[in-house]
């Protein structure tokens, strides 16, 4: 009996996590994936007339996104894609070594329970926001397996920032910094015709030398 419970058990929480993903316009492919479920289960879900007046608009056809860097390298999504990668790191859903073939092995129930979470709390904080279901979980694999892309700090903020590590030049800045800083190179802290990280990581260097020297000023003089 109590394996049956069990089982039961086990068996709802795919049919939920299944119902939660296609809510959130999955391909079935993916929604597969995550949950263990069959194709023709999955199908036949996503025809139920309670799903249908869920979803905010139709199911998503065709293949899944597969390339990460068409997102990763769009200046547009960056922002996103940084504040995402924060909340799976707080999720613990990236762990701390690499996971080999992660694409195969790390997909299961529980994890994708925390996956959509994670991306309802950001969209919660982001109404707007313009990642899917889909590429939150190609981005989440990407950063599991750690052959390319992992995380990071920002130098400045200390923020999450997603980096490329086969890059020559490492993005070392958040959206919000770099834009901070070509501020001040525009207004002529450094001289510079290009937004190479080179560039911006001396324009920090001069922006937290110019903030020590005045904090040694006020300790000679702390009337200023």
């Amino acid at each position: 009996m109590r394996v049956s419970n069990d089982r039961f058990e086990r068996d709802m929480r795919r049919f939920n996590l299944a119902i939660r993903m296609l809510g959130q316009e999955a391909r079935l492919r993916t929604v597969c994936l995550w949950t263990g479920l069959s194709s023709d289960r999955v199908s036949n879900l996503s025809q139920m007339r309670e799903l249908k007046e869920v979803q905010h608009g139709q199911r998503r056809r065709g293949p899944s996104p597969s390339e990460v860097a068409r997102f990763l390298t769009n200046a547009s999504f960056r922002s996103e894609v940084d504040a995402v990668a924060g909340i799976l790191w707080l999720e613990g859903l990236i762990p701390s070594e690499p996971i080999v073939s992660a694409r195969r092995t790390f997909p299961n129930v529980p994890r994708g329970e925390r996956l959509c979470a994670s991306l309802e709390f950001f969209r919660g904080i982001v109404p707007n926001a313009r990642l899917s279901l889909e590429q939150v979980a190609l981005l989440l694999i990407a950063l599991v397996e750690g052959q390319q892309w992992s995380i990071d700090c920002c130098r400045r903020c200390t923020a999450i920032v997603v980096v490329d590590r086969l890059a020559l030049a490492r993005r070392r800045a958040c959206e919000d910094c770099q834009r901070d800083l070509r501020k001040h190179a525009a207004k002529g802290l450094i001289a510079t015709t290009t937004d190479s990280t080179s560039n911006l990581d001396e324009c920090e260097e001069q922006m937290v030398g110019e903030q020590l020297g005045l904090f040694d000023d006020l300790k000679k003089d702390p009337s200023r």
